[in-house]
């Protein structure tokens, strides 16, 4: 499962002298003084070569360069009574000049986005619809997980005040995967929050219709990942 969290990613870059290692090994020190724990360090081969980098989320040139034939890697993380820190560190060069991206994520650390039946209410008089983010699922599942209760008892507190009000649930993606993945994923979990609405709160299913668009109707840029937290949402459409 990937981390989920508050992400920090910030992009070095030297000036001729220092080599890769000498680099990374400054960044590992600090880290390995500020408690975390190794959980990977390698070198290109390694590491698995020019694969290995192009699954990696790296800011794009010319903030982050990375030549798949020389870098260096190094994951940590640090566990506290208040949770857990990941971090990241990717060495590589161009042109005599070192680039390092240090990721910082610190789990957990998201924001509380639930929307109270309310604001839901007053959001679709307005503009017809509203997007939910406080519906949780794990990464390329379905599986609605439990701490999305709070969000999906104010959908039920919403439809139960208005009983001549149907909706559609509409699920959405990012754009990490083919379209036709996403489009299946996204109608599944669409699918997911009406049964749970159904069955945990006995909302009539003929109130409830259900779509998914995939990436298709993204409301950020998916070059970030903050533009694909925005963009992976599930929305109540008022028809």
């Amino acid at each position: 499962m990937t981390p989920e969290g508050r992400i920090t990613r910030i992009a070095y870059k030297t000036g001729h002298g220092p080599s890769i290692l000498e680099v990374a090994r400054n960044f590992e020190t600090q880290l390995s003084k500020a408690g975390f724990d190794t959980l990977l360090s390698c070198t290109t081969d390694q590491c698995g070569g020019i694969p290995f980098t192009e699954a990696l989320d790296t800011l794009p040139i010319p903030q982050m360069w990375v030549d798949g034939f020389d870098y260096r890697y190094f994951s940590s993380r640090k566990a506290t009574e208040a949770g857990e820190t990941f971090a990241t560190v990717l060495v590589s060069k161009n042109n005599d000049e070192i680039y390092a991206q240090l990721v910082v994520t610190v789990v957990g650390a998201i924001e509380n986005k639930m929307i109270d039946a309310a604001a839901m209410a007053k959001e679709l008089g307005e503009t017809g619809h509203i997007a939910l983010y406080g519906i949780y699922f794990d990464t390329d599942k379905a599986a609605i997980k439990p701490e999305s209760a709070p969000t999906l008892a104010e959908i039920a507190k919403l439809l139960g005040a208005q009983p001549a009000l149907n909706v559609f649930i509409v699920g959405h993606t990012d754009n990490q995967g083919t379209h036709e993945y996403n489009l299946d994923l996204s109608q599944r979990r669409a699918k997911a929050v009406a049964a749970a609405l159904a069955s945990a709160y006995k909302i009539p299913p003929k109130r409830m219709r259900t779509a998914g668009v995939g990436f298709l109707a993204p409301v950020a840029a998916n070059s970030s990942d903050e533009g694909r937290a925005l963009n992976r949402r599930v929305e109540l459409v008022a028809p």
